[in-house]
């Protein structure tokens, strides 16, 4: 239960297991994944659909669907600016199902009905890929602090991880604590407001906040 309330957000899946396992590589590749949107190009989005090629295996042996955030990825950015995904690993291939927006995967994928710790890491990668708010408007609606006892049923493990990725996120990233302000100055969201100003305060990561 731990690895799943700790682990939701795409790049928390990536650095904490390629720490575990040693693989600088990897982390490497999920930290240039979670700022594409800063700067989209097409030399670094083919960068990236060679580095899901070569890290498949390793992310589908880790069982916590990095890999099929890896897909939704890599499809986002396809449907927003109309490039080809080009690579030969199920990863790819998971991203031209989901872009197809046919088949099981792609229903889940586009079903927000259907929300387990799972569709956060689908909206986190969503919003990694393209920087459209929208996804990050999905996140919060689900964010509660952890102050329950007793069970941990998926309702309550969605919203401990919707807040613990996005006030996580709001430390690494320009874009997600200035939507947590505009949200905040605007009542976008009533019942977050101390919520709110908790991730717009939450320390700043050196080195990685841009």
């Amino acid at each position: 239960m731990t690895r799943v309330l700790f682990a939701i957000a795409l790049l928390s899946y990536f650095v904490h297991d390629a720490r575990a396992g040693g693989n600088e590589s990897l982390e490497k590749f999920g930290q240039q994944m979670s700022y594409f949107y800063l700067n989209p190009t097409k030399q670094d989005y083919d960068q990236l659909q060679s580095g899901a090629d070569r890290f498949a295996a390793t992310m589908a042996n880790l069982r916590n669907k990095s890999d099929v955030s890896a897909a939704v990825f890599l499809a986002r950015i396809s449907q927003k600016y109309n490039w080809d995904i080009t690579g030969k690993s199920n990863i790819a291939n998971m991203a031209r199902q989901i872009k197809s927006q046919h088949g099981e995967l792609a229903k889940y994928v586009e079903n927000d009905q259907l929300v387990d710790p799972a569709k956060l890491d689908i909206w986190w990668s969503s919003f990694f890929a393209t920087g459209e708010a929208k996804y990050l408007s999905k996140i919060l609606r689900y964010a509660e602090p952890l102050q329950k006892r007793g069970s941990l049923t998926n309702e309550l493990v969605v919203a401990y991880a919707a807040a613990w990725s996005f006030k996580s996120n709001c430390g690494q990233h320009k874009a997600v604590a200035a939507f947590a302000k505009r949200s905040l100055d605007t009542n976008a969201f009533p019942s977050k407001k101390e919520f709110l100003k908790e991730s717009i305060a939450a320390p700043k990561h050196a080195g990685h906040y841009r």
